[in-house]
């Protein structure tokens, strides 16, 4: 017999979304190289986004943990980014934030999917 799939309250499905539209938000500003600021601002959310869907899917440890990963990971960029900008070199930031937006996009998808 193969275990029900788990079911998620509409909270939940709501934060997911929320989630996908930030991180594509977040590519989009970085399309335009003036709005670097809004796309971290984007991704700092969604980093929020991704501790809160952990924590109701605490049940669910694998979810949980790749979800909790994606955050350390992008948290990581976010900061890497806030410190090239803070030494005044706003390309390399700007080229920070796209990888963090990209690599969570595809982080995003791959467990949204497993899920």
């Amino acid at each position: 017999m193969r275990p029900s799939a788990p079911s998620y309250s509409r909270e939940t499905e709501v934060v997911r979304r929320h989630l996908a539209e930030q991180v594509r938000l977040a590519g989009e500003l970085l399309a335009d190289v003036g709005t670097s600021q809004r796309a971290a601002e984007a991704l700092t959310l969604v980093e929020d986004l991704l501790a809160r869907l952990a924590a109701e899917h605490a049940l669910e440890g694998d979810e949980a943990r790749q979800l909790l990963g994606l955050r350390d990971e992008l948290g990581s960029q976010l900061l890497a980014a806030a410190a090239l900008d803070v030494i005044d070199l706003p390309d390399q930031a700007v080229s920070v934030l796209r990888r963090a937006a990209d690599s969570a996009e595809a982080g995003l998808r791959t467990i949204l999917a497993e899920a």
